[in-house]
C-alpha cells in the first residue's frame, strides 16, 4: 500500500462510515414511517424533476437511496483520484 493511501485511510474510513450511516438512517426512517402508516402529502423538486407522493416515508426512502448512490459514486471517484496521484504515469502506454 502506498504512502498517500496509507495516510488518508483513517480519513476515508471515518467519512465513509459516517456518511453511509446517515444515508442508511434516512432510508430506515422512511421504512418506519411507511410501516407506521403515517401519511403526509409531499412534493419536492430534485434535479429539475418534480416528485409528488402521499407518504413522507416514500420520499425519505427515495432521498436516502439517492444519497447512497451519490456517495458510492463519490467514493469510487475519490479512490480513483488518490490512486492516480500515487501513479503519475498511469494511463500512458
Amino acid at each position: 500500500m502506498s504512502q498517500m493511501i496509507r495516510e488518508s485511510r483513517s480519513f476515508y474510513l471515518t467519512s465513509l462510515i459516517g456518511n453511509y450511516l446517515v444515508a442508511l438512517g434516512i432510508v430506515i426512517a422512511g421504512v418506519v414511517l411507511v410501516a407506521s402508516g403515517d401519511r403526509g402529502d409531499t412534493m419536492f423538486k430534485l434535479f429539475g424533476q418534480s416528485i409528488e407522493t402521499g407518504s413522507v416515508g416514500i420520499a425519505a426512502i427515495l432521498v436516502g437511496g439517492l444519497v447512497l448512490v451519490m456517495l458510492i459514486r463519490a467514493t469510487m471517484r475519490s479512490f480513483d483520484h488518490t490512486v492516480a496521484k500515487e501513479q503519475p504515469d498511469r494511463g500512458t502506454p
